[in-house]
């Protein structure tokens, strides 16, 4: 979580992207902001595309950040829905888990995490048999540490609604994992 003197030079810095135009202070918020998206993307998208998304993403924000008004952190992460949405919708698929181009390879190569590695997979398995809405609420809350007041902002339903999801979804991955981590 950010100190309250990080969200507010981070709010500083976003109004002067937002309203001078500023490169210098799009680039921090762009580091701040980048690996939390592209973490989001990964979940989201299948494993070979989640690094263009995320530069779409960033572009549709320089280009439209002069516009942009109110909670900044739901703009961006509407703005990946809707990339993830449009990504979707052109591929005219429903998205699949394609384990096969995860790069495990690239993980340090210790005995001690393994067993890391291999609950991360089951984990990613699990997640990948959620619905979407179970899914996205699940990855913004445990995964970007989001709170549900800013899930309900970021996807547009109710407090109540992400919580019910949230509860909806935490029970499915319990029978998941019951169930030997295949859904029935």
């Amino acid at each position: 979580m950010k100190s309250p003197e990080e969200k507010d030079l981070l709010n500083q810095l976003i109004e002067k992207a937002r309203t001078d135009g500023d490169l210098r202070a799009m680039g921090f918020v762009y580091e701040f902001y980048y690996p939390k998206i592209l973490k989001y993307m990964y979940y989201r998208s299948n494993r070979s595309d989640y690094e263009d998304l995320t530069a779409e993403v960033f572009h549709k924000v320089v280009k439209n950040i002069n516009r942009q008004d109110g909670n900044f952190e739901a703009w961006l992460y509407k703005i990946a829905r809707n990339v993830l949405t449009d990504h979707w919708r052109s591929k005219n698929t429903r998205e699949s888990a394609n384990y096969e181009d995860s790069n495990i390879e690239n993980l340090p190569s210790r005995v001690d995490q393994i067993g890391i590695i291999n609950a991360g997979i089951d984990i990613e398995n699990a997640l990948a048999q959620l619905p979407d809405e179970q899914r996205e609420v699940l990855i913004l809350r445990f995964l970007q540490g989001f709170d549900s007041l800013e899930i309900a902002g970021i996807t547009g339903k109710s407090h109540g609604a992400v919580r019910a999801i949230q509860f909806r979804g935490l029970s499915a991955l319990r029978k998941i994992f019951a169930e030997g981590g295949e859904k029935k």
